[in-house]
């Protein structure tokens, strides 16, 4: 046997034996995993038990992304995100994420949000605009992304 302590298998079926009270469990191994199976767990020898343990994995999930403190986020970001909250839209009145993006460009002198990351009269706008509608609102001063 391998040091390796676990293969990853489908549980396709089941069959009782009745002749000795017991349950056989059928897994399935992908085809091209023989080896790989084999080596891990021996193959059955009708002198001797081999026992193993068998346990339901979970459905893999991404991994969740780290929450970054909204100053760690470039400008062009924050502006993104704000343009797709409603209550940067009432504010700003604008009646969709799009007009907050056109008002957005306006009020800063850009031509793309991108360039509130590379121009520095263009991201010190931003920044008053945003503290600006954070004031008015009374929203914390803190917010994640």
């Amino acid at each position: 046997m391998t040091d390796r302590a676990a293969i990853k298998a489908t549980f396709s079926d089941w069959r009782p034996v009745k002749t000795r009270k017991v349950l056989q469990l059928i897994f399935e191994v992908p085809l091209e995993q023989t080896e790989l199976a084999m080596k891990a767990l021996g193959v059955p020898q009708p002198d001797q038990e081999t026992w193993c343990a068998i346990a339901l994995l979970r459905p893999e999930t991404k991994p969740e992304k780290p929450q970054r403190h909204w100053d760690q986020l470039k400008p062009s970001q924050q502006a993104g995100i704000a343009c797709d909250d409603p209550r940067f839209q009432k504010w700003a009145n604008c009646p969709n994420a799009e007009d907050a993006a056109v008002f957005v460009r306006d009020v800063c002198g850009v031509a793309s949000r991108a360039e509130l990351d590379v121009n520095r009269d263009a991201c010190f706008v931003w920044g008053k605009l945003y503290a600006d509608f954070r004031q008015q609102t009374g929203l914390e001063t803190e917010q994640r992304s």
